[in-house]
């Protein structure tokens, strides 16, 4: 999900061009580029001047990136942030290089000063009485997010190309989402009846008549749904709709 607005006016030129030609998928883009405007701004420098010195002095640029890596680490010593999240910045920088064909740097060499990350998370299935306990502390345009994140998987990045045209309502009353339609990354996930509850109630209150195969089922308004954009009088049917047995 789009967090805080970042200027990205820094990220221009031909060399980020190849950057962004690199990562086809805008939600897998957004963090890469985060991360590298990051490491530019750490380092006062533009995509170009940082490519252009890695061409004609490698040596330089690998003193400033161990010393990037060097200055994270502390921070993930001290807890501000993970291991994992070092590795993550350099490889947004090295993606950058790589695109704009900088092969003389010593990667061996610069990944050595890395800390050593956990290879596996420590998350976990949440209950049911969890997942329950974080829908009712969630306000109105909250609990449809909720419940079609833990019922079909999907990543928060997906959410906002999803359109009507992805949501099947079937059978049973289990929701079938078609998630990066259009994109080599489609597959098919499906969201519980709870969710179709939201997507239905959305649609009875504004009109399905709205919309059409083309509209956003996800509305950068505040982190709302389009069917989970509910106004307050609606509240207290959606309340009922939701605690409906399946």
């Amino acid at each position: 999900m789009a967090g805080k607005a970042v200027d990205r006016s820094l990220l221009h030129g031909e060399s980020i061009e190849q950057f962004r030609a690199a990562i086809r998928n805008a939600a897998t883009r957004d963090p890469y580029e985060r991360r590298l405007i990051g490491f530019l701004k750490s380092v006062m420098m533009t995509p170009y001047d940082l490519v252009a010195k890695a061409k004609s002095q490698p040596s330089s640029i690998e003193k400033i990136l161990i010393s990037f890596i060097s200055a994270q680490n502390l921070r993930a010593e001290k807890g501000e942030i993970t291991a994992g999240t070092v590795g993550n910045a350099l490889k947004a920088v090295k993606l950058l290089l790589e695109m704009n064909d900088v092969t003389s740097l010593n990667w061996k060499k610069i990944k050595r000063v890395l800390p050593k990350a956990r290879r596996y998370a420590l998350d976990r299935v949440p209950t049911i009485d969890e997942i329950q306990n974080v829908v009712e502390a969630a306000d109105i345009s909250g609990k449809p997010l909720t419940l079609v994140f833990t019922s079909s998987g999907i990543r928060e990045g997906a959410i906002e190309k999803l359109r009507v045209a992805d949501y099947t309502h079937i059978e049973g009353r289990v929701g079938r989402l078609t998630v990066y339609n259009g994109d080599p990354e489609r597959y098919v996930t499906f969201i519980s009846p709870a969710s179709c509850r939201f997507i239905s109630l959305r649609w009875w209150i504004f009109g399905r008549c709205s919309l059409n195969a083309g509209t956003n089922l996800y509305r950068l308004q505040r982190f709302n749904f389009i069917f989970g954009k509910l106004y307050v009088s609606s509240a207290r049917w959606a309340c009922c709709i939701y605690n409906q047995p399946s």
